[in-house]
């Protein structure tokens, strides 16, 4: 295995680096937002309607829940 690991070509570099923040108007250029806060779904859900608020519908809200109980949306994304 470790000399299949030293084969593998390097991953490409980000044109910029990552950048984080708690302002919801600057995330509105974004394609790509990746939530991140504890597992409280009503965090959970004020934090993507803020996020609606901002960002085009084109954008692509993700999320790393660990636990994730759908209900049906209420997301304007889910609604378009």
């Amino acid at each position: 295995m470790a000399r299949e690991l030293a084969q593998t070509p390097p991953l490409p570099t980000l044109a910029r680096p990552v950048e984080t923040g708690t302002d919801y108007a600057a995330l509105a250029p974004c394609p790509l937002v990746i939530e991140a806060v504890f597992e409280d779904m009503a965090v959970k859900r004020e934090v993507f309607a803020r996020l609606d608020a901002v960002l085009p519908a084109e954008a692509i809200l993700a999320t790393n829940t660990s636990y994730h109980r759908h209900r049906g949306g209420k997301a304007r994304r889910q609604q378009e």
